[in-house]
C-alpha cells in the first residue's frame, strides 16, 4: 500500500527532519498549481498537528496561503480558500487538537479587533463563520464517536464565537453539542469530575492562593445560566458516589451564586478527594487530614 502524505510527514517527524522541510518550504519558489499549492495546504496542517516546530508551520501557512503575496498571486483567493477547507475538514487526522488551536488563534485575532490589519487579512481571505464552522466540525466529529474527555473540551474551548467585554464567548452551536453530551452519563461524570479547578498554578512555597479553585469557566454558557445547571443536575438519575459527586457540585455552584470573586477557597468545603480530578496535592493532603 503506498504511504499516504500522513505517513510521510509522520516518518519525516520521526526522523528529526521536520525543521529541514519546514526551511525548505519558506524558499520554495511560487506555483500556479492549484493541486501542488493544496497539497501543500495539507503538509503544513500534518506539521501543525503534528510536530514540535508547528508554530514555525502556522507562520508559513498565514504567510504563504492565506496572506495575499507574490507566492500565491497566480491562484485567486477563492481557490486558495476552498483548498484551505476542503484540507481542513477532510485531511486532519482525528482529533485535530492543534489545528484546532491553530484556528481558535485565528478567531481570537478576529474576535479582538474586527478592524486590525491582521483581522482584516484573515476575513479578506474566509469570514469569521467559516473558520469556525471547521472548528465545531472538529467537536461534532469527536464527540460522535467519543465519550466527553478533556480532548473533546479542548475543542469545544476553540469554537470561539465572540470576545465582548474580556469575556470570550464559545459558539451556540458548540454550547449545544456539549449540552446534549452530557445527558450521557459516561460523559457527566468526567464534566463533574472535572468541574473545579486551580485558579492557577502554584508554586512550590505554598501560599493562600493555593486554595483558590474555579469551576468550569463555560458552564454558565452551556446552560444559561447557574439556576439552569443546577436544575439539569437535579433532573439527572444518579446513585451513589456519582450522586454525591453531583451533591458536592451542586453545593459549590449553590454558594457561588452570591460569592462576588471569580473563584472560591476550597478549604470552606468538604469533597471528597477521590472524586474531583485536579485537585492539587496540598489540598488532597489537607482534606485527609482533616
Amino acid at each position: 500500500m503506498a504511504e499516504t502524505r500522513e505517513d510521510i510527514i509522520r516518518r519525516v517527524i520521526r526522523a528529526g527532519q521536520d525543521e529541514g522541510l519546514l526551511r525548505d518550504i519558506e524558499i520554495m519558489p511560487r506555483s500556479g498549481d492549484i493541486l501542488k499549492f493544496t497539497a501543500l495546504i495539507e503538509v503544513l496542517v500534518l506539521l501543525i498537528e503534528f510536530s514540535d516546530y508547528r508554530d514555525t508551520a502556522a507562520k508559513i501557512l498565514i504567510d504563504k496561503i492565506i496572506r495575499n503575496n507574490t507566492f500565491n498571486e497566480n491562484i485567486n483567493i477563492l481557490e486558495r480558500s476552498n483548498a484551505f477547507i476542503s484540507v481542513f475538514k477532510s485531511k486532519v487526522p482525528p482529533p485535530c487538537l492543534n489545528t484546532s488551536v491553530f484556528i481558535r488563534n485565528i478567531l481570537l485575532v478576529i474576535a479582538r479587533s474586527k478592524n486590525d490589519i491582521e483581522a482584516r487579512m484573515f476575513e479578506d481571505f474566509l469570514p469569521y463563520q467559516r473558520f469556525l464552522e471547521i472548528n465545531e466540525e472538529f467537536l461534532y466529529n469527536y464527540l460522535s464517536v467519543n465519550i466527553l474527555s478533556t480532548d473533546g473540551m479542548r475543542l469545544f474551548y476553540s469554537c470561539v464565537d465572540d470576545i465582548v467585554d474580556n469575556n470570550v464567548l464559545l459558539s451556540l452551536n458548540a454550547r449545544k453539542a456539549i449540552k446534549n453530551k452530557l445527558t450521557e452519563k459516561e460523559s457527566l461524570i468526567f464534566y463533574l469530575r472535572n468541574f473545579i479547578r486551580p485558579y492557577w498554578s502554584s508554586s512550590n512555597q505554598i501560599s493562600e492562593e493555593d486554595f483558590w479553585y474555579v469551576p468550569e469557566p463555560f458552564f454558565e454558557q452551556i446552560f444559561g445560566n447557574r439556576n439552569a445547571f443546577l436544575m439539569f443536575l437535579a433532573d439527572q438519575r444518579l446513585e451513589n458516589d456519582e450522586l454525591k459527586l453531583a451533591t458536592e457540585i451542586k453545593y459549590i455552584v449553590s454558594a457561588l451564586n452570591d460569592y462576588k470573586p471569580p473563584y472560591f477557597d476550597i478549604r470552606y468545603y468538604r469533597v471528597n478527594t477521590s472524586f474531583h480530578e485536579n485537585l492539587r496535592e496540598i489540598d488532597r493532603v489537607k482534606f485527609r487530614n482533616h
